[in-house]
C-alpha cells in the first residue's frame, strides 16, 4: 500500500443516489493495518462484525490502459442515462440514472453494451451518448 493509491468502497454502490461505489486516495500509511485517506468513504461503524467490500487500485500494477470517462445524455433525449463498464481491475458496474456532465469516479477499461432487464436478470444496457475517454 503507498500514499496515492485509490480505495474504492464497493458497498457503497447499495447507498449512494448515482448508485456507484465512493472513492478516497490514501493520504498516509499509518500502520500495517490502519491507512489515512482523503475522505471518509466508509461511513458505517459500530460492531467489529460490520465489515464494507473495499478495492485498492494501484496503477503502478494495472496492464489493461484506464480511461476516466464523463458520460453525455440518453439515447432516447432524457437526461439521465446508464453506463455498463468494466473497471481496470475487471469489475462489472452498471450506474444508473447518471446525469449528462457526470465524471464517473471510476478508472475504466471499456464501455460496455450490455442488455435490458429480462426475467431473472437486472438491466444493464448502456443507454448514454457523447461518452468521452480521459486518460
Amino acid at each position: 500500500m503507498q500514499v496515492g493509491q485509490i480505495i474504492y468502497n464497493m458497498a457503497a454502490i447499495n447507498t449512494t443516489t448515482w448508485l456507484g461505489p465512493e472513492s478516497a486516495v490514501v493520504t498516509a500509511v499509518d500502520s500495517d493495518t490502519q491507512l489515512s485517506l482523503s475522505l471518509n468513504i466508509f461511513p458505517v461503524t459500530g460492531a467489529p462484525s460490520v465489515t464494507q467490500e473495499y478495492t485498492i487500485y494501484d496503477a503502478n500494477k494495472a496492464q489493461p490502459k484506464g480511461f476516466i470517462i464523463q458520460v453525455g445524455s440518453a439515447a432516447d433525449g432524457s437526461s439521465a442515462a446508464g453506463i455498463y463498464v468494466k473497471t481496470i481491475d475487471g469489475q462489472d458496474i452498471f450506474l444508473e440514472g447518471v446525469q449528462p456532465g457526470t465524471v464517473l469516479p471510476l478508472v475504466v477499461q471499456r464501455v460496455m453494451k450490455g442488455s435490458a432487464a429480462t426475467a431473472g436478470k437486472p438491466n444493464t444496457l448502456t443507454d448514454a451518448e457523447n461518452i468521452f475517454a480521459y486518460s
